[in-house]
């Protein structure tokens, strides 16, 4: 009697290059939010800028590891996008908030 194969499903859920280039780039966003919002807090000589500071670091694993996928070739260029789209946020936001 043959041995039977049971195929076992992956159970980790595995993203799309897609998924990843829009992960990485909403990643940046906020690092780019944390990290502007912390200038702009220290800037103005405000505390908070030590919880932008904590953020930013807790948040940076997780980014560097999508950032190292290798199934996405323009990684660092979707990684940049989000950047430039969180420092413009901040801009804006920090233009209506100062007199």
């Amino acid at each position: 009697m043959a041995a039977q194969v049971i195929p076992i499903r992956n159970p980790a859920h595995v993203l799309t290059p897609a998924q990843v280039c829009v992960r990485l780039a909403g990643r940046s966003y906020l690092m780019a939010i944390l990290q502007a919002g912390g200038v702009w807090l220290i800037a103005h000589g405000s505390l908070w800028a030590g919880l932008t500071g904590f953020l930013i670091s807790y948040h940076w694993l997780q980014t560097s590891r999508n950032g190292n996928d290798h199934r996405v070739p323009r990684s660092a260029f979707w990684y940049g996008v989000g950047g430039g789209l969180g420092t413009l946020t901040v801009l804006t936001v920090a233009r209506f908030l100062t007199p």
